[in-house]
């Protein structure tokens, strides 16, 4: 099912009907092994960007640096780098926020717990 656009494809692909791929479609066992496959494909895509993070940085740094490199380029290449750090300087600032608030949620619960439902 991954590597298929279709599920006529997906169904082809492993001999089956297409009727078939609908029915287990709709089988709760099915969506939960298919969505664990589809997030551990997500989770190798994502160490492997994470491997090509540097070298993309280095060849960004590299680029703006060299003289030679035409001047349009060179700006094009800032551009991509500071819009790059602002995105994960509010990806940054959200987790923080977003963490803090869990925090306090996680707080408040434990208080209402402990003082056995009263506020």
């Amino acid at each position: 099912m991954l590597s298929c656009r279709t599920t006529k494809d997906a169904a082809k692909s492993c001999g089956i009907s297409e009727k078939t791929i609908h029915r287990w479609l709709n089988e709760v066992d099915f969506q939960n092994d298919l969505r664990a496959a589809q997030q551990s494909a997500v989770s190798s895509t994502v160490r492997v960007l994470a491997e090509l993070t540097g070298a993309a940085v280095a060849t960004l740094k590299s680029v703006m640096s060299n003289t030679k490199t035409p001047f349009g380029v060179r700006v094009r290449a800032s551009e991509v780098v500071l819009a790059k750090f602002e995105s994960l300087r509010d990806s940054q600032d959200f987790d923080e926020r977003l963490a803090n608030i869990e925090r306090i949620l996680k707080t408040s619960a434990n208080s209402v717990e402990s003082s056995g439902g009263k506020t």
